[in-house]
């Protein structure tokens, strides 16, 4: 009998693929989808953004290679990969004998579904990131908790266009998953573990859809970095717990503990408060050397 969680999981996948046929049948018409609330999805075929990338991966499509639009200011990394999910879908039908006309190696429903496959892919990623931060008898919680996160509604009504947020995504989540993943077996082999591997690929897709996912890269490298210098030298980075702590050592901790604190504090009126406050704390604290101070330490 399937448990909570993957009725859960399941409800969500068909969510994705019923909304997804809709949009496909009624696509050249206004179309309304009640989630919480109304939200108008487009009016025409093709809807805002499409009008640059849909053109260019129909480029790519029809091997002109060397055609690029200039306004378009990201990586190809999305008509790359629509190319060849339209190819394979087209191989695929043409193997089954479906009766194909030629446009629709990369029609727009096509390229479409691409994202809905993306998302799918991203919301078991995010229940499986979830449920890493909790006990194994509380991981129907890890698993709601993912679920509502991939109900974002930036996140979810975007999913069924083409897009390069749901791509980016996903490659962004695998990156995390992949280096959480082979954390523990490269701390124990003292290698490159495959893990790792895929996840530094999966980083290197993810700046392809979007130039600005390098933070992202950035900010698990640095995580994977303090991770293995807290693990293999921690006696170095906090001393040791047997020797009696002087009042220099107590100080110091002490400092450090309080910087945690204050960085802490400043990401999140910046990040998550969105507070101006909070993004002139944190440019100063990086102005005056802040990082270097703890990579000092």
């Amino acid at each position: 009998m399937p448990s909570a969680t993957d009725a859960a999981v399941m409800a969500m996948v068909l969510s994705y693929v019923g909304v997804a046929y809709l949009f496909s049948v009624h696509a050249p018409h206004a179309y309304m989808v009640r989630a919480s609330s109304h939200v108008c999805i487009y009016q025409h075929p093709i809807h805002q953004d499409e009008v640059f990338h849909f053109p260019q991966t129909e480029h790519y499509c029809e091997g002109r290679w060397g055609v690029w639009d200039p306004k378009i200011t990201t990586f190809p990394g999305l008509y790359v990969v629509g190319t060849g999910f339209g190819s394979a879908v087209h191989h695929a039908l043409s193997t089954l004998q479906v009766n194909v006309v030629a446009p629709s190696l990369c029609s727009l429903t096509v390229l479409r579904s691409i994202n809905v496959l993306f998302n799918i892919g991203s919301l078991f990623l995010i229940v499986k990131l979830r449920c890493m931060k909790y006990a194994p008898d509380a991981i129907t919680t890890g698993a709601v908790h993912g679920i509502v996160i991939a109900l974002f509604p930036v996140h979810y009504f975007f999913s069924f266009l083409y897009y390069t947020d749901a791509g980016a995504v996903f490659f962004v989540l695998a990156m995390y998953f992949f280096a959480q993943r082979g954390r523990a077996d490269r701390l124990r082999h003292g290698a490159m573990t495959m893990s790792h591997l895929v996840s530094a690929a999966c980083g290197a897709v993810a700046v392809g859809f979007r130039q600005t996912n390098v933070i992202w890269v950035l900010f698990v490298l640095g995580i994977e970095i303090v991770h293995d210098l807290e693990s293999t030298h921690d006696a170095a980075l906090y001393g040791t717990v047997a020797a009696a702590p002087t009042p220099l050592h107590r100080m110091r901790w002490g400092m450090q503990h309080l910087h945690a604190v204050h960085i802490h504090f400043v990401c999140k009126l910046a990040f998550e408060r969105q507070s101006p406050i909070g993004w002139v704390s944190l440019a100063t604290w990086v102005d005056c050397g802040g990082v270097w101070g703890i990579l000092s330490h």
